[in-house]
């Protein structure tokens, strides 16, 4: 058996767990984390390979509430890419409804002033 841990793109360790040696290459791995072999170090992220102890709390909380914005918006552009093609079967003003929407979670980031309360734009009617 092999320990390990996966981090989140800022550090901070999200999982630890134990498998076979030969299943470790096919463990599952959200985008931008990482997997390593052994244990977490309570208290710290890695960085660049070195275990750092966290200033604050709330600041790595923010950073990682932030990398969990930016992915459900970017499962929402990926689930609605299908309005934007060709033979999409939307009207044309539901396709520029559908543009507003995906340029407006593309901008998300830039404009959410709270990041424990964000207010999604909404999604158009598709038919």
């Amino acid at each position: 058996m092999i320990s390990y841990f996966i981090v989140n793109p800022t550090g901070r360790p999200i999982v630890a767990g134990q498998c076979a040696e030969s299943d470790f290459k096919i463990q599952p791995i959200a985008h931008g984390c990482h997997i390593h072999i052994g244990a977490p170090k309570i208290g710290c992220l890695l960085i660049d390979g070195e275990w750092v102890e966290m200033a604050s709390d709330d600041e790595h909380l923010i950073a990682d509430l932030v990398l969990a914005m930016k992915d459900q918006r970017d499962r929402l552009l990926s689930d609605c890419d299908w309005t934007q093609f060709a033979d999409s079967p939307l009207s044309s003003a539901q396709k520029s409804a559908w543009q507003k929407y995906r340029q407006a979670l593309r901008d998300m980031p830039a404009q959410v002033k709270d990041i424990n309360n964000i207010t999604w734009p909404t999604v158009p009617r598709s038919k």
